[in-house]
């Protein structure tokens, strides 16, 4: 009996260690996603009075750019961070299960 509970400590140390290194993995990305998109206060986004100077697509798609909010990669790590974990403890309830004979 004694070892489920060092089985579950080790699971619980692992995936502390788990977490940590995916957020230091991905430290960059997660302070962007934490930090405010700063406020656009001049911008080339507007169409020119002028009809023989049109924007080009590039310039279209950098203006799209500036103007939509940032997609940030924050589901991805957090997935990436929890769920390797949780699959472990689900892995290890049915190993138990079935080493036991299902008597609980």
């Amino acid at each position: 009996m004694s070892y489920l509970r060092g089985l579950f400590r080790l699971w619980l140390v692992a995936s502390v260690l788990w977490v940590a290194f995916v957020g230091w993995l991905y430290t960059s990305e997660l302070v962007a996603a934490f930090q405010s998109n700063p406020v656009v206060t001049e911008s080339r986004c507007t169409t020119p009075s002028d009809p023989k100077h049109f924007l080009r697509l590039h310039e279209l798609e950098a203006c799209d750019a500036l103007l939509k909010p940032k997609q940030t990669m924050l589901p991805g790590i957090a997935s990436a961070a929890f769920l390797p974990p949780l699959l472990v403890l689900v892995v290890g309830g049915m190993l138990r299960l079935a080493l036991r004979g299902f008597k609980g």
